[in-house]
């Protein structure tokens, strides 16, 4: 298995959280196809990055790959205000 940089590992895993954030514009995916066609090893750490976010996506259960909703109640509760 070849090794790749670090620098280009970094490289990709940002990209990939700009990709998967559902906010990328029109000229950041112009940017990453450049990325990614500069230099082959960006083709090999992308395609290593897909391959391990597979795994982790088959080996999670589906309710817990969701965002999870406020842990805290949106009011507060009218005993929780009272002063002793």
């Amino acid at each position: 298995m070849n090794r790749v940089s670090a620098r280009t590992l970094d490289e990709a895993i940002a990209w990939q959280l700009c990709l998967d954030s559902g906010e990328a514009s029109e000229q950041q995916r112009q940017d990453f196809a450049r990325w990614l066609a500069a230099h082959p090893e960006h083709g090999l750490v992308w395609r290593r990055l897909g391959g391990i976010d597979q795994q982790l996506a088959a080996a999670t259960p589906a309710p817990a790959r969701r965002r999870p909703g406020p842990t805290r109640p949106t009011t507060t509760p009218t005993s929780a205000l009272r002063v002793w």
